[in-house]
């Protein structure tokens, strides 16, 4: 469990973001996942995620959930990997 330091920052240099996005909990996760090892590994120079990752750095989590709200190419690549899914939904037994 993450100790916050204020409302808006988890302490320890933690990057972390709201979700305000719908149906994006696994987005969210890897934003989350990629966005606390950036320092570990190397993201390939001028990529999607090279460019959210410094545009977000000084940004407290409801500002980075705002940026990642107008991003126009997440927002295509989040759809068409949310349909593009191949199990059926099951609806109980």
């Amino acid at each position: 469990m993450f100790k916050f330091s204020s409302p808006k920052e988890p302490s320890g240099g933690v990057y972390f973001m709201k979700q305000t996005v719908g149906n994006a909990c696994g987005t969210i996760g890897l934003l989350h996942a990629v966005g606390n090892v950036t320092s570990e590994i190397k993201l390939l120079e001028g990529s999607f995620l090279d460019r959210f990752f410094k545009s977000t750095a000084t940004m407290d989590p409801l500002e980075r959930a705002a940026f990642l709200e107008k991003d126009r190419e997440m927002e295509v690549a989040h759809s068409v990997a949310a349909t593009a899914g191949e199990t059926e939904v099951s609806f109980g037994s």
